[in-house]
């Protein structure tokens, strides 16, 4: 594998690192969750009208792992409200309440639902892209550059570390 200066983990958030439910537990997007949110003892969070989000296991533990290994971890997401800033963006502000915001210290991207993902990668930059979508998984097969996983099919967060840190060594 050719040598990249440059390695990125990036994030779909949506169904790949939380799902989230109306309060009659139908699936929902995070940005059809209402501000303010709180985050309960059970770990959901929950908004201001009942709707909750629950955090996939371990998705914490992993992008914790990712992040000690000096690799740079973005989100990038179709899942934003037109028009709204980030900071008040719902998907940013659950990322804040589950203490997760900080782990993403790279180009974060949230995206209205019309944008191709594909178009904000670099050629000179390796990626592990981890998103839900057949469309994106099937664009990201075409980049030489990206190891596109699919998060339906992570069984376990933990055991992704590995995998990561496989295809990583190979690249160095």
């Amino acid at each position: 594998m050719k040598p990249y200066k440059n390695k990125k983990v990036i994030f779909d958030l949506d169904k790949t690192i939380w799902n989230c439910f109306d309060k009659h537990k139908n699936e929902i997007w995070a940005k059809q969750l209402v501000p303010p949110f709180k985050l309960e003892s059970s770990g959901n969070v929950v908004d201001d009208v009942g709707n909750f989000c629950q955090l996939r296991s371990d998705v914490g533990y992993f992008v914790s792992e990712v992040n000690s290994r000096g690799i740079e971890i973005s989100f990038l997401s179709v899942g934003a409200r037109l028009n709204l800033p980030m900071e008040f963006q719902p998907s940013y502000l659950l990322l804040k309440k589950f203490g997760l915001l900080n782990f993403f210290q790279g180009d974060n991207k949230l995206l209205y639902k019309t944008a191709r993902k594909i178009n904000f990668l670099s050629d000179d930059i390796f990626y592990i892209f981890i998103d839900d979508s057949e469309s994106v998984l099937s664009d990201l097969e075409l980049k030489q550059n990206v190891l596109a996983i699919d998060a339906k099919n992570i069984t376990t967060w933990m055991g992704l570390i590995k995998k990561v840190d496989n295809v990583l060594n190979k690249i160095d």
